[in-house]
Order: C-alpha cells, then structure tokens, then sequence
C-alpha cells in the first residue's frame, strides 16, 4: 500500500474515534442536563415541603397562643373562683356568729323567763303582765329560732357552693395541666419540624452545589467536544 493511502487510512480512523468521542460527549452532556433536570424538580419540591412545614409550624405557633390565652382566662377564673369562695366562708363566719349571738339571747330569755315563772306575787296585775311577757319573750324565742333556722339553711348552701366551686376549679386545673401538656408537645413538634427544615435547607444546598459542579462539567465536556471538532476540522481541510 502506498504511503498516500496509509495515511488516509489514519487519518479515516482518526476522524472515526473523535467523532465517536464527540458522540460520546454529546451522550455524557444529555445525561447530565437530565440529572439537573430531575435535581431541580427534587429541589422545587423540597421547596414547596419547607413551605408546607413552615405553614404548619405557623399554625402550631397560632394554636400555642391561643392555648395560652384560654390557660390564662381559666387561671384568672379561678382566681375569681377562689375569692368568691373566701368571701362566701367569711360570709359563714358572719352568719355563725350572729347565730351565737341568737343563742346567747334565747339563754338570756330562757334563764329571765324562769326567774319571772320562780318569782311568787299575789299581785293579780302583776302576775299577768309577766304572763304577758313570759308570752312575748316565748315569741320572741320562737322568732330567733326560726332565723337561726334560716341561718343554718343558708349556711348549708353556701357550702355547697363553696363545694361546686371547688370542683370547678380543680376541673379547670386539671384543664389547665392538659392545656399545658399539649402546648408542650406542640413545642417538641416544633422543634422537629425546625429540624426537618434544617435538614432539607442543607440537602437543598448540597443539591445545588452538586447541580453546580455538574453545570461546570458539562461546559467543561463542551469546550472539549468544540476542541475536538476544530481539530477534526482541521485535519481534513
């Protein structure tokens, strides 16, 4: 074979490879454009799964305050719970010892009225204006012993009131410590949904760098396919 042959024969086999090359290049270059086509889809969702953690986060953060709210206008009612029950028991405190008191007198009553019955008169006028007041002072008896009955009566309802209320408030306590349980588990599901926004930030920058890196390889894989094409074009021209 001549010389001019052998060396068109090179010079074919040449072009082959670099244009199988050029080919190949093309191949590795689609490849890579597709993986940062699917590494920007999986971004964007990563993007609309933060936003969503965010809204949820913020709804979390918007029910925390409303329990706060509802915890401190149960705190106040129990305050108000637990002045009105001291006011009812100084109430009692009243009401005993006016009934002492009514006591006290109906004795008073009792021991005059025994020392009049005692007293010996033949006093015809006299005898009956004792009777007479033996009489009022036994109405008067009667009188003070039915308030000292309402007394009594209306010192029962306040203790059943003061027996409602105590339940209400230990019911609102119990609330309270509910409330307080599910504020804090609402925190702890803050704090890991901060997490998980943490986590995918740092794979969503993670994922730009590698879609960088790529970005940079394919201008790379073209400049060397563009070098590649000058140099077969400049073989055969």
């Amino acid at each position: 074979m001549s010389p001019f042959l052998t060396n068109i024969t090179n010079l074919t086999e040449e072009k082959s490879k670099i244009l199988n090359k050029i080919t190949n290049l093309t191949e590795e270059k689609s490849k890579m454009l597709n993986k940062i086509t699917n590494l920007t889809e999986e971004k964007s969702k990563m993007l609309n799964k933060i936003t969503n953690l965010t809204e949820e986060k913020s709804k979390i953060l918007n029910k925390i305050t409303n329990l706060t709210e509802e915890k401190s206008k149960m705190l106040n009612k129990i305050t108000n719970l637990t002045e009105e029950k001291s006011k009812m028991l100084n109430k009692i405190t009243n009401l005993t010892e006016e009934k002492s008191k009514m006591l006290n007198k109906i004795t008073n009553l009792t021991e005059e009225k025994s020392k009049m019955l005692n007293k010996n008169t033949n006093l015809t006028e006299e005898k009956s204006k004792i009777l007479n007041k033996i009489t009022n002072l036994t109405e008067e008896k009667s009188k003070m012993l039915n308030k000292i009955t309402n007394l009594t009566e209306e010192k029962s309802k306040i203790l059943n009131k003061i027996t409602n209320l105590t339940e209400e408030k230990n019911k609102m306590l119990n609330k309270i410590t509910n409330l307080t349980e599910e504020k804090s588990k609402m925190l702890n599901k803050i704090t890991n949904l901060t997490e998980e926004k943490s986590k995918m930030l740092n794979k969503i920058t993670n994922l730009t760098e590698e879609r960088n890196k790529i970005l940079t390889n394919i201008t790379n894989l073209t400049k060397e396919r563009d070098q590649l094409q000058e140099k077969n074009k400049g073989k055969y021209k």
